[in-house]
């Protein structure tokens, strides 16, 4: 089954191929389901997260 993973800012993103085993159908229009994950962008992104660093050599 093809899987679209969208990246920042909506303009571009992956698609992946994975077995149907591990997709689980949600209820809920593509238009919800995008405007969610811009929103929780947003909101990890204003959370004070950690920045990941390259490993010290």
């Amino acid at each position: 089954m093809a899987v679209y993973l969208p990246m920042g800012y909506m303009i571009g993103g992956y698609t992946v191929f994975v077995p149907r085993a591990w997709v689980q159908p949600v209820d809920m229009p593509v238009e919800e389901a995008m405007r969610a994950s811009l929103f929780a962008w947003m909101r990890t992104a204003n959370a004070g997260t950690p920045t990941m660093h390259p490993p010290s050599s």
